[in-house]
């Protein structure tokens, strides 16, 4: 069985937890509300620091990720740099999380940087930066 499977436009479901991703009402949106706001990322990264950390822990199929990134560079933040530390038991293929994503336009372009990196991940702890 299939770790994976996309259940709809938007929408991905893990057949190891008997769950989807996120909500089909607006992922995006969802993480953005749950994950950004409810941690206060934004008004977090505007205090002054060098480096912010985040570490969570499921990375699933990247949606937090990607919508962190987005986040981060909208605000176009000058010698700032965002390390994104995640955990993931049941890591997704390349193939999943692009076809889980694939219909969130507005990260289309992060997607696609991240698939380039993701290619030889394995099991374990991941470890981004992005500087500037």
């Amino acid at each position: 069985m299939s770790k994976f499977e996309k259940t709809g436009k938007y929408l991905a479901y893990s057949n190891i937890y008997n769950d989807v991703y996120w909500s089909k009402e607006g992922g995006l949106e969802e993480k953005k509300y749950v994950f950004i706001d409810g941690n206060n990322l934004i008004e977090k990264w505007k205090l002054d620091f060098t480096d912010f950390t985040i570490f969570e822990l499921g990375f699933g199929a990247g949606l937090n990720f990607l919508a962190t990134w987005k986040e981060w560079n909208q605000l176009n933040l000058k010698n700032k740099t965002l390390h994104y530390i995640s955990v993931e038991k049941f890591p997704l293929t390349k193939q999943e999380i692009k076809t889980a994503l694939e219909d969130f336009e507005e990260i289309s372009s992060l997607l696609e940087k991240f698939l380039l990196v993701y290619d030889s991940l394995e099991n374990g702890i991941h470890h981004f930066s992005f500087p500037e």
